[in-house]
Formats: structure tokens, C-alpha cells, sequence
């Protein structure tokens, strides 16, 4: 049938189909409109290969359907974030509207926190920037803090400190994020 299909062109009216094969027209072929929904499944690749205007081509089967509105379209979403990969903008099942802008890792998403990892996991053009805060609760990263060290607030900033605060040089120590990982720390600043 799909060969068939593809050589034929058909629109129903009034139940009577007229079928035209290059610029020859076929008329008087009645066709019982309830037996095509029901029984027979056409597939498709664009709305020009159903019957005419009361059917559509389903995106999500690629088959034949009887129109009956806007089709939503499943969210695209490969790393289980909830944000979709979808194109043109069609995310409506979708946990978050917004693009993913990089679905296949589920730590980028507009809005991540921004993790030492090399990454702009937020997707602001800044890759392993410090997350801006106004209390402790708020540098609870997605990530556990290296071995000695803890997570700060330290002027609407959060930063990573040493755990040892015993010299000047360790209470004024600022652990760096640098190409996806923290700086190691000076020897005096280790536990």
C-alpha cells in the first residue's frame, strides 16, 4: 500500500475520493471513511502523504491521522533532566520550557549550579565560576567538598576554604576551581 500511496494523491469529500496519478484524474472511488480510521495505517513522513486536509502525518508514529488539533510532541529529553532537546521550541511535555543546551549530560541545564567540573553547567558563558550567595545553605553544591576542605559565603560568593584554619595564610586561603578541578592545597593548610 505504502508504494501505492506514494504514486497516488487522494482527498475525501463527502465520502467520495478523487485519486490523481500525475495529471490523470481517477473519480467515482467511494471510500468508507470510518474503515481508513479504524482499519488500514498509512505511514508518513509529512502531511502531503496522508489523504488530504482531514488527516495529518503524527510525528511521534509517523502515520496517517485524522485531524483533531495541534499533536503534542513527547518530550526529547536523553539525560532525564527535564529539560528537552526538542526543536522548534516544542517542549509543552517537557518538565521545564527552557532548551536543554546539551542533553546529553544531565549536570547542564539552564539554571544548573555551577560545579568544578569544566563545564558551564549553567549555560551563562562562564565555565566553573563561583555561585553567588547570601547564606551558607545557598554554597550546598551538587558536589561534596575535596578531603580538608568546606564551602563558604564569603562576600555573596561561595567559596572553597581550607578546613585547617590554624595559620594566616590558611584562614585567607580561597580554593581555586582551575580546568575542572580544585587547586591543591599548601602543606600547611592540610589536615
Amino acid at each position: 500500500m505504502n508504494g501505492l500511496m506514494q504514486q497516488w494523491r487522494g482527498v475525501i469529500s463527502g465520502g467520495v475520493m478523487v485519486l490523481t496519478l500525475g495529471a490523470a484524474l481517477v473519480t467515482g472511488c467511494t471510500v468508507d471513511t470510518e474503515l481508513v480510521n479504524q482499519v488500514d495505517k498509512f505511514p508518513c513522513q509529512t502531511n502531503a502523504d496522508c489523504l488530504g486536509p482531514a488527516f495529518i502525518c503524527d510525528p511521534n508514529t509517523s502515520l496517517c491521522v485524522r485531524d483533531t488539533g495541534p499533536i503534542a510532541i513527547d518530550c526529547i529529553d536523553e539525560d532525564k533532566d527535564g529539560y528537552g532537546a526538542n526543536p522548534d521550541g516544542e517542549r509543552e511535555r517537557c518538565d521545564f520550557a527552557e532548551q536543554d543546551p546539551d542533553d546529553a549530560d544531565d549536570t547542564i541545564y539552564p539554571g544548573a549550579p555551577e560545579l568544578c567540573d569544566g563545564k558551564d553547567n549553567d549555560n551563562d558563558g562562564s565555565t566553573d565560576a563561583p555561585r553567588a550567595c547570601e547564606d551558607l545553605s545557598q554554597c550546598n553544591r551538587e558536589e561534596a567538598p575535596p578531603t580538608g576542605t568546606f564551602f563558604q559565603c564569603e562576600n555573596s560568593v561561595c567559596v572553597l576554604k581550607p578546613s585547617n584554619q590554624s595559620t594566616e595564610t590558611c584562614q585567607n586561603l580561597t580554593v581555586q576551581c582551575v580546568s575542572g578541578a580544585y587547586e591543591a592545597l599548601p602543606d600547611e593548610c592540610k589536615l
